[in-house]
């Protein structure tokens, strides 16, 4: 079964819980801000403050990986052996392809999915960590045994994903293998808010 007879097959099993089944997929009420405050904590805030929205946009979220040697995979670097037209070189023993892959909107098993059906790799893709899919995040792959071409991997056309930075290694990656991810988070607010003032609870906190 392709991911496209999988999300077909989902779908229809959704419908036929939705028709016959709707409390097992009907979201519960939202609770109360101030009941979730409670639990972890965090009490006596200001009634008046600013109401912010979390992830409006995928761009709101981004996400980058670190790992494990320090390398912090980023979404803003350019495949500059790719733009210079140069080759990617392999040493004698080099038989895993490493990538940095950068998605929108996709789980990291939705986009690893899509990568081993479009190239038709049996291999099993090497990651770190699983991250979200309301988001905008990079982070490493490996192709290990990979019989593909660079020049290949470069031409893939999959939408929501990108795979950039290609180079020739050992090994592979497994779940765990990163020391954290970097994210830069954007709360979107109903008015202008006072930037000092924010400064000032920011460096309070």
């Amino acid at each position: 079964m392709n991911t496209h007879e999988a999300w077909q097959k989902q779908k229809e099993l959704m419908e036929g819980y939705k028709k016959n089944s709707p409390d097992l997929i009907v979201s519960l009420k939202a609770r109360a801000e101030a009941e979730v405050f409670k639990e972890i904590g965090i009490k006596n805030l200001p009634p008046g403050r600013l109401k912010g929205y979390l992830r409006l946009f995928y761009a709101d979220f981004l996400v980058e990986e670190k790992t494990q040697t320090d390398e912090i995979i980023k979404l803003d670097e350019i495949d500059e052996m790719a733009d210079s037209g140069g080759e990617i070189t392999r040493g004698k023993n080099e038989r895993t392809l490493y990538a940095h892959l950068i998605k929108i909107g996709l789980t990291t098993n939705a986009a690893v999915d899509r990568l081993a059906e479009t190239l038709n790799y049996d291999g099993q893709i090497g990651y770190a960590g699983l991250k979200d899919d309301q988001a905008i995040t990079a982070q490493l792959l490996a192709f290990p045994k990979i019989k593909r071409t660079v020049d290949e991997l470069k031409s893939i056309k999959i939408p929501n994903l990108l795979l950039t930075k290609l180079r020739w290694g050992k090994g592979t990656i497994k779940p765990g293998y990163l020391n954290g991810n970097v994210f830069t988070i954007t709360v979107r607010t109903e008015k202008a808010a006072n930037r000092q003032e924010l400064m000032l609870r920011l460096e309070n906190l």
